[in-house]
């Protein structure tokens, strides 16, 4: 199946579930609870789950942590693996990533309105989730409450070795590179060619992926006047 925010294709003669996960986790109204139904019919012997992903909902990460720790997963970081992604990748048997994967460690937050009761169930709810992330780190790092504690704190960022030296990954792996002369390569050296603010926006663009508009000449119009006002070609 589909989803806007995870792919999965299952390989019936070799029993392997392949799940590529990216986007918000757990929005758009698909819930993890669909990949829990989808993979408990499939059975599979093992997971492969490639992750980049600039994170999502906290308890979603939290759920889909717990499916996918049922299962022999192992998992791939082939980008980003940021806030909520990073909860489900601890989810791993086996962690890699590649050499220029970025890691974002944080505790969660909400947005409320609310009058002080509310609040503060609310705060204390934010907690509960902090310390259960900092738990599933913990056993899967083996680093201590305090450092774990300290990461959770605030936006905590890894580069690849970072990820290794602090347990988050198991092995950094080399990025395959695709075939001369294949459309694939093609892709890859016309987006080393791009300056780094343009292959981000592009990046953002291919992320966002189909959409359905009630006036596709309207939204045109709109982005083009955007782009005029905002893009400017360096000289």
């Amino acid at each position: 199946m589909t989803s806007p925010w995870y792919n999965l294709l299952f390989d019936a003669e070799t029993g392997v579930a392949h799940i590529s996960l990216r986007d918000a986790i757990g929005c758009y109204g698909i819930p993890s609870a669909d990949l829990g139904r989808e993979l408990a019919a499939l059975k599979p012997k093992q997971i492969e789950l490639l992750i980049d992903t600039t994170g999502g909902a906290c308890i979603s990460g939290l759920n889909t942590h717990a499916i996918l720790s049922k299962y022999q997963t192992e998992v791939l970081i082939t980008g980003n693996c940021w806030s909520a992604g990073i909860i489900v990748a601890m989810s791993g048997k086996k962690i890699c990533c590649y050499p220029d994967a970025k890691i974002l460690v944080h505790g969660p937050t909400t947005h409320i309105i609310a009058a002080p009761r509310e609040l503060r169930a609310a705060a204390n709810r934010l907690e509960s989730l902090t310390a259960e992330i900092g738990k599933i780190i913990r056993q899967r790092t083996g680093q201590d409450a305090r450092t774990v504690s300290r990461w959770l704190s605030r936006d905590t960022w890894f580069d690849a070795t970072e990820a290794k030296r602090a347990g988050l990954v198991d092995r950094i792996v080399k990025k395959p590179t695709p075939r001369p002369g294949t459309a694939l390569a093609r892709i890859a050296a016309a987006r080393d060619a791009m300056p780094e603010s343009e292959a981000v926006f592009r990046d953002w663009l291919y992320a966002i992926g189909p959409i359905t508009v009630t006036n596709r000449q309207k939204l045109f119009q709109d982005v083009h006047g955007w782009l005029m006002a905002n893009v400017h070609e360096r000289t």
